[in-house]
Order: C-alpha cells, then structure tokens, then sequence
C-alpha cells in the first residue's frame, strides 16, 4: 500500500491536475507545480497569528521546532524539486 504525504507547513492549491503523493514540508503546489518558496518567518508569523485568533501562545519551543524541522527537511525538499523539475522537462509539450 502506498502512503500519500504533505509535510509540515505545506500548501496544496490544486489546479485541476492530479496532485503529487508526496508534498515535503515548507513546499507548497503553486499552479500545478511544485515549488519551495513558502517563507519561513512568513510561516512562523502567520501560525503566530492564527493562535493568537484562537486565543493560544506560539511558544518559543514551537518556533524552535519549525525551525529545526525546516533545516532536516531541506535536503528533502531539493530531492522532492528536483524529481518534480526532471518530470516537467521529459513532458512532451502538445
């Protein structure tokens, strides 16, 4: 069985295409394409915010955590963009 996943602070907005079984984490799915221009502090300030809505802290630990799991996923994500680059140049364009 094959196991479909979206790492941490992904963004999957779909554009009628079938969408990859592995998203990494920090990457998002920009017009079909996967691409890793999610900004970190952008990430980091926008989960402040959305637990602050909820009336919640975004702990120094939190954001240590999103860090240190930024820094062990990069070489996942050049892997992860690479493969997606090859794929798209070995497309036949019609």
């Amino acid at each position: 069985m094959e196991i479909n996943q979206v790492g941490v602070m992904s963004m999957l907005l779909p554009a009628g295409e079938l969408l990859p079984k592995h998203v990494p984490s920090f990457c998002r799915i920009w017009h079909g394409q996967l691409d890793d221009q999610i900004d970190l502090a952008t990430g980091i300030e926008t989960a402040r915010a959305v637990l602050e809505r909820r009336k919640q802290e975004f702990t120094p630990a939190q954001e240590r955590l999103l860090r240190h799991v930024f820094k062990l996923t990069q070489s996942e994500r050049e892997t992860a963009l690479h493969r997606s680059r090859e794929k798209r140049r070995s497309v036949p364009v019609t």
